[in-house]
């Protein structure tokens, strides 16, 4: 629906490089001590977001929330107020990503980027979060990240089709939701004999 709204509000117009400012394209394309900026953005991104998610009582409230939204409210933890925290930060960070795609390949439209989801989904379940919430590390999503990103990189290489591509996308999610769900279950027991 926000797609479509997209093609409206642009009428189908999209931004060239030649639009651009050299200093704008600079910000993913310039290097600093011949190391492309993108890598020091993900570190930058990545430690604020460890740090955020361990030592901030926000961040703490994310995966009580997440783990279990009754408990977490009976704890005094407003569970709308720390949605909407999350909503906020997910939408800053997708919005930088998104401005950082536009500085590396030069071009803004209303179909860029589409299907991404689909590789970020893949990529935090691949790194150990729960689909369902309450559990996972940075670390975690930052591994799942480099694998699927060398996923992503070798299907072309090696002739997938396109087509075969999304299919192997979407066996490696299931495939890993599954696996975290045996995790957890097995999780769940032991914790439960370890009470008895």
């Amino acid at each position: 629906m926000l797609r479509g709204l997209v093609y409206v509000f642009s009428k189908g117009a999209w931004v060239g490089q030649g639009d651009m400012t050299q200093e704008f394209m600079s910000i993913s394309t310039g290097k600093v001590l011949g190391i492309n900026n993108l890598v020091f953005i993900a570190i930058i991104i990545t430690i604020m977001g460890y740090i955020f998610l361990q030592y901030f009582r926000n961040g703490r409230y994310m995966y009580a929330v997440g783990n279990n939204e009754l408990s977490a409210k009976i704890s005094g933890i407003n569970p709308v107020k720390t949605k909407f925290l999350a909503c906020v930060i997910n939408g800053m960070i997708a919005g930088l990503a998104g401005m950082l795609w536009i500085c590396k390949f030069g071009n803004a439209q209303g179909e860029s980027c589409s299907s991404y989801e689909l590789n970020v989904i893949a990529s935090v379940v691949l790194g150990g979060v729960f689909i369902t919430g309450g559990s996972g590390k940075v670390g975690g999503v930052v591994l799942g990240v480099l694998l699927f990103g060398t996923l992503n990189n070798i299907l072309p290489l090696i002739q997938v089709s396109s087509f075969w591509q999304m299919g192997i996308k979407g066996f490696v999610i299931i495939a890993s939701v599954v696996i975290n769900s045996i995790t957890q279950q097995h999780m769940d027991k032991k914790a439960l004999q370890g009470r008895d």
